[in-house]
């Protein structure tokens, strides 16, 4: 057998061995790198669908479309609606459920058109809720979500939003407003950025009590809101 022949063929193997375990140190240096860019673009995505969600929601409470369809992604995440609190504005009092979007350790919740998102293992608030001061009078919308429980797995989702024209509204000089949530901590934090006097503040019930000292009369603003997962 030619010797230069047998070397030839050595030198080539060995250059293929070492390709083979360059480009695999290189992918096991880099794959995680890779997987949390890619998890945090999805993520990323998720909020951007949810402030999506929430600018519908705000078109449907104030001028009244009857619906709207959101595009977003799941990613292998679930969304849930589920019950997360309630609010108090007067002597009247309205229970909130919440769309929330969950990949653990990702958390991300629409509560009455606020945004909040978890970190850390606390809640920091992305977008406020449907609360607008104009004035000496303050307007609070609140959601009255209805729909289907829950939907998981990987793939395209389109959710759609409805208005159940069934508005109700009242006026009081009752400028007290009682947050009981899940995401407690984060309505503290608009409260004060929004201006309100905390009058209570109890972290181990969920509960915040605030008051609006430059408001004469608060608009409560109820509005019924179907939401319905589409494949």
């Amino acid at each position: 057998m030619n010797k230069r022949a047998v070397s030839t063929q050595i030198g080539i193997v060995l250059m293929l061995s070492i390709t083979i375990l360059a480009i695999g140190l290189i992918y096991t240096g880099a794959y995680p790198a890779i997987k949390n860019y890619i998890v945090i673009n999805h993520q990323q995505e998720v909020v951007s669908s949810f402030q999506l969600l929430r600018s519908s929601l705000m078109k449907i409470t104030s001028i009244g479309i009857p619906s709207r369809v959101i595009e977003t992604k799941t990613y292998e995440g679930t969304y849930t609606i589920k019950p997360t609190g309630n609010i108090t504005v007067g002597n009247q009092t309205i229970q909130m459920y919440s769309l929330v979007y969950e990949n653990y350790p990702f958390y991300l919740a629409m509560e009455n058109g606020a945004l909040f998102r978890k970190t850390n293992g606390n809640y920091t608030i992305l977008e406020p809720p449907l609360i607008v001061t104009s004035g000496n009078t303050t307007i609070v919308a609140v959601i009255e979500l209805y729909g289907d429980l829950a939907t998981a797995g990987k793939g395209v989702l389109r959710i759609r939003l409805s208005n159940l024209e069934n508005v109700r509204q009242n006026i009081t000089t009752n400028n007290t407003i009682v947050v009981q949530s899940s995401h407690v901590d984060a309505w503290k934090d608009f409260f004060e950025s929004a201006g309100f006097q905390i009058q209570s503040y109890d972290h181990a019930n969920g509960t915040v009590i605030a008051k609006m000292n430059t408001s004469d009369m608060f608009v409560v603003k109820v509005v019924p809101v179907r939401m319905e997962f589409l494949r």
